[in-house]
């Protein structure tokens, strides 16, 4: 039933004592007066547990296993796991990894300038967190952050070159869409390479007992989480490195992400549709660039 204790298969268990009154010298065969009943044993053979329930049969077991009946239930833990000098369930973690040497571009290896970052973390850079009893980074710039300046470069650049020639001879309606296809566009490349993309706190005790030593880190964490050697710390769900966001993609940056490959998607289009209104508007002999 439900509330039976769960127990592996293979177990032998003692029978509870019989609730009835000891036997007389009468009642009694081959054994001494007054003495009390022994408990037998019923084996658990491994067919008969199914679904966390139990029950018990005497015939056709074999090389029964005898343990511990006052193990723990499964899902509780044992005494190991509660000595173990390196859990905790109260520890707290920190971001304080330990800084990297940044990374190479172009054959040399650029560091951000001190004004725009507060401190550094592995080969990312923090401008702002929340220190404490729940530390938080709100606001950082990931190892890639050169490409991601010659993504923003581009993304404006070729699309605000084209709108210049095109958006003059076509309706005031062309520029405000271009403005916002623009805004949203930078927007979302910033948001990715800015944003915490998931990193995970340096615990140097267990939370929970299935924690795992990450080496690299000289930190515990759980699955799920593991070592980005491009950004130099742990990272919840990671899925890549983008270079032209210059950060980690993963569990807190990958929305922004999607939108970043969209809104290249749409700005590219829109320049599209820009371009040929203006020539259409200018008839179909104009030459470009369109006077």
């Amino acid at each position: 039933s439900q509330n039976q204790p769960w127990f592996p298969p293979g177990v032998k268990l003692p029978e509870p004592m019989s609730a009835e009154p000891l036997a007389g010298p009468s009642d009694m065969e081959g054994t001494t007066a007054g003495a009390a009943p022994v408990a037998s044993t019923t084996v658990v053979p491994e067919t008969a547990v199914q679904n966390g329930s139990m029950t018990a049969s005497t015939e056709g077991t074999q090389d029964p296993v005898v343990v511990d009946v006052h193990a723990a239930p499964r899902g509780v833990l044992n005494k190991q796991e509660v000595e173990d000098p390196e859990y905790d369930p109260d520890a707290v973690g920190d971001f304080d990894y330990a800084p990297m040497p940044p990374q190479e571009c172009c054959g040399c290896r650029p560091s951000l300038s001190k004004c725009c970052y507060k401190r550094r973390m592995g080969r990312a850079y923090i401008c702002y967190e929340r220190t404490g009893d729940r530390p938080k980074i709100f606001c950082m710039c990931g190892a890639g952050w050169t490409t991601q300046i010659v993504t923003i470069v581009l993304v404006f650049g070729i699309s605000g070159g084209a709108y210049g020639f095109s958006l003059r001879v076509l309706h005031w309606g062309f520029t405000i869409g271009a403005v916002v296809v623009l805004g949203l566009t930078g927007l979302a490349v910033c948001a990715v390479g800015c944003s915490n993309p998931g990193i995970f706190p340096r615990y140097t005790k267990k939370k929970e007992p299935h924690w795992r030593l990450c080496q690299q880190s000289n930190s515990y964490r759980p699955p799920g989480v593991q070592w980005c050697s491009e950004t130099g710390a742990l990272i919840t769900d990671v899925d890549h490195f983008c270079p032209w966001s210059g950060t980690t993609i993963a569990e807190g940056n990958k929305a922004w992400f999607h939108m970043f490959l969209a809104m290249v998607c749409v700005s590219l289009a829109y320049v599209v549709i820009c371009i040929i209104a203006a020539a259409i508007s200018q008839g179909s002999t104009a030459t470009w660039p369109i006077t």
